[in-house]
């Protein structure tokens, strides 16, 4: 992983990583970095030393997907088995939940993720069973469910009033999250 100066485009460092790394977040105050290799190890750098703090996550196997809540301290993760999401804490490494992401025969794998602003509530669509997901993330219980067209990705309005969903055809929906989300 290279690090890079934006503003010079100067190279800053190089973290190495004994395996391929696929996904990368940074948490919003800049100082760390979180990295997943191919093999499901999670990795938080400190930026400013270029080192590594901890790792985690090895015996999930391969994960695919890395999202932070806003906090910049929730993680979440999808693992080998695709029909769950796990969610850690970056800060300590420890494991805080597990999400179960097949309601039914056609709901894995888990294709993409959102937070909502507050980080309450984690939204998730299945690629095959074409449903989004909602997850309280204190609890891990599944808020509910919906069907619609496949989307490729989430996101999240600053003020959570909206999830827009981007779909094959380059078509967006955008949805009344207050509507859409069951909450307690």
């Amino acid at each position: 992983m290279r690090l890079w100066e934006v503003a010079t485009g100067q190279q800053q460092a190089v973290l190495k990583d004994t395996k391929p790394v696929f996904s990368l977040v940074i948490p919003p105050d800049g100082t760390l970095l979180v990295s997943r290799t191919m093999g499901g190890t999670i990795r938080v750098w400190d930026l400013a030393r270029k080192r590594e703090l901890r790792r985690f996550g090895e015996e999930l196997g391969r994960i695919t997907r890395l999202i932070l809540g806003s906090d910049g301290k929730t993680l979440a993760s999808d693992a080998t088995t695709r029909d769950k999401v796990q969610l850690w804490d970056v800060t300590s490494g420890r494991h805080l939940a597990t999400l179960k992401a097949k309601v039914n025969w056609q709901d894995s794998p888990v294709d993409a993720m959102a937070f909502t602003p507050d980080g309450k509530v984690l939204a998730a669509t299945t690629m095959f069973g074409a449903r989004m997901l909602f997850w309280d993330t204190a609890s891990g219980e599944l808020l509910g469910t919906i069907s619609f067209p496949r989307p490729s990705s989430l996101a999240f309005s600053p003020d959570g009033t909206i999830l827009a969903s981007t779909h094959e055809g380059g078509n967006v929906m955008l949805w009344d999250a207050a509507k859409l989300i069951p909450r307690k």
